[in-house]
């Protein structure tokens, strides 16, 4: 399938991850992993302790016990499903050994996917986000897991146009890079 990916924004994060989920579906060859991932007050152990979180169906969800210090709005705004692009196999297998409880430092572009010409996939564009459409889909070029660093210049591909885009020839990518920037309940889900 060749895909086109429109860049939406620079992205870097720094995040904790506590669950991570390896496709082997009809999008794993384009979006092969995703990371539950958690950030601020929700990654400390004080608040940490009352959530769960679970990924199924490239979504992630959080279930928190009422009244908790984790059940406030703020605090359950620190969780996000990512799916990952690796922009070259390096990258891929640096992700692959992610595992749950980890640090990360993850840096990229946040992208939406079009398949012939109609919107594939659609990042998140904001971090308050939840339910159906909350996720990010980010386009990996660098990761740092504990004190080492994944980053490669050579994203699987050929330089084709020296002005936005280029296509990764190998799994049939076209790249386009654009400048465009960017509850209630017991549960939190971030579903795509």
């Amino acid at each position: 399938m060749d895909y086109t990916l429109i860049s939406i924004a620079t992205y870097k994060t720094a995040v904790l991850v506590v669950s991570t989920k390896h496709y082997r579906d009809e999008d794993a060859a384009l979006v092969p992993v995703d990371l539950c991932v958690v950030w601020g007050a929700l990654a400390e152990p004080e608040y940490l302790q009352y959530v769960t979180f679970t990924q199924k169906d490239r979504g992630c969800k959080c279930v928190y016990d009422v009244g908790s210090p984790a059940d406030t709005p703020e605090v359950l705004s620190q969780f996000v499903n990512i799916h990952l692009i690796p922009a070259n196999d390096y990258l891929l297998q640096a992700i692959e050994t992610i595992k749950e409880g980890q640090k990360v430092v993850l840096e990229g572009l946040l992208v939406d996917v079009y398949l012939d010409d109609s919107i594939y996939i659609e990042t998140s564009r904001t971090r308050t986000d939840n339910g159906e459409g909350s996720c990010e889909v980010l386009y990996v070029t660098k990761v740092k897991v504990g004190s080492t660093v994944y980053e490669s210049v050579i994203y699987r591909s050929n330089l084709l146009n020296r002005a936005s885009s280029f296509f990764i020839s190998d799994c049939s990518v076209s790249l386009t890079i654009c400048s465009t920037h960017r509850g209630q309940g017991t549960s939190l889900s971030h579903l795509c």
